[in-house]
């Protein structure tokens, strides 16, 4: 197995941890979840590209398991869009890692291309980078 592979099935066991713990305190494990147990694989999505399909295991144990534990039933394909949005929309915040994978990917790489420039290149001078184009990008 792939090493992320085997990460994976670590973050699956930690959401279905904390979907036991969710059919007595649904708001302690949304918080659990969004302030904390999804920025595991951040990074994983951000610097290793063509992996969306690993998380398809940790989607089904999010959709499966810890959703139905916080709002005690099982959800559509439509409700579980919706429970995807940010707060701010009126969503939950428990996005498909599935599909923030590549978005995540691709925004990394636009984000730091300028850096990668300076270091395939061999410029130690960083003051070349424009902090102000880095910064849209990121928003």
């Amino acid at each position: 197995k792939q090493w992320y592979q085997r990460r994976v099935e670590g973050w699956v066991k930690d959401v279905e941890e904390l979907a036991m713990i969710g059919t007595e305190e649904p708001q302690l494990a949304l918080s659990a979840y969004t302030k904390g147990v999804c920025h595991r694989w951040s990074y994983l999505q951000r610097t290793v590209g063509g992996i969306e399909d690993h998380f398809q295991p940790l989607e089904q144990a999010i959709r499966t398991k810890l959703i139905p534990a916080i709002v005690g039933r099982e959800v559509s394909n439509n409700e579980r869009d919706m429970i995807a949005l940010p707060v701010r929309y009126g969503g939950l915040g428990l996005q498909n890692p599935c599909i923030i994978a590549l978005r995540e990917y691709k925004a990394s790489l636009s984000i730091t291309e300028e850096l990668r420039n300076l270091i395939y290149t061999q410029d130690s001078d960083i003051t070349k980078l424009d902090h102000e184009t880095v910064r849209k990008k990121k928003d």
